[in-house]
This record gives structure tokens, C-alpha cells and sequence, in this order.
């Protein structure tokens, strides 16, 4: 399967190795890869996630897949033969604020 990027989930990994990379850069880089690395697993096993209860009712059925650093969640949703990463979702935030631009833009 295909996987694009929304552009909530790009912002959520630039600002995510960002925030890492003020403490290390090898802490950031880690995670950014790791991220990615758990993303492209996705592209052979698209419903390896979980459903998402908090995202429950919306016009998708989003799924969760735990990133490997155990604090990030990877938001997506499948769409015919493509998946949409929607977000990278720091577990430690207020569940509350995941909808907020859930599925802002495709390209």
C-alpha cells in the first residue's frame, strides 16, 4: 500500500524532532527514525493499529499504532489502497486535543 503524509502528521514530526533536538540530536534522530521505520511497517501490514475510541464517529476509521519509543501514538486511516498518516500523536498531551484538525489536508 501507498502512504501519504497529512499535513498535520508532517508538522507533528518536524515539531517532534525539534523539541528532542534542543536536549540531543541522536535522541531526536532516534525517534524521528523510529517513527518512520514503525510507519513503513504499516505499508505491509496497513491494520496492524488498533481502532481509536477517542476518534470514534468521524468519517474514517482511524487507527493506533504505538510507535516503538512507547510515547508516540501514529494516527492513520486507510483509504482504498492508501494509507493516511493523519498524526503523530505524543501520548503525554490531553487525549481531549487529538480531533482538533484530525484531518486537515491531503496531498
Amino acid at each position: 500500500m501507498e502512504i501519504q503524509w497529512l499535513d498535520n502528521a508532517r508538522e507533528d514530526i518536524i515539531s517532534l524532532y525539534g523539541w528532542y533536538a534542543r536536549e540531543s540530536l541522536i535522541a531526536a534522530a532516534n525517534i524521528y527514525l523510529g517513527i518512520m521505520e514503525d510507519v513503513d511497517v504499516l505499508a505491509d501490514n496497513p491494520r496492524m493499529g488498533h481502532p481509536e475510541s477517542l476518534l470514534e464517529g468521524l468519517e474514517y476509521e482511524f487507527r493506533t499504532l504505538l510507535s516503538s519509543s512507547r510515547n508516540h501514538k501514529i494516527i492513520y486511516f486507510i483509504d482504498e489502497d492508501t494509507i493516511f498518516i493523519s498524526r503523530i500523536w505524543d501520548c503525554r498531551q490531553k487525549p481531549s486535543r487529538l480531533r482538533r484538525g484530525i484531518l486537515r489536508k491531503r496531498r
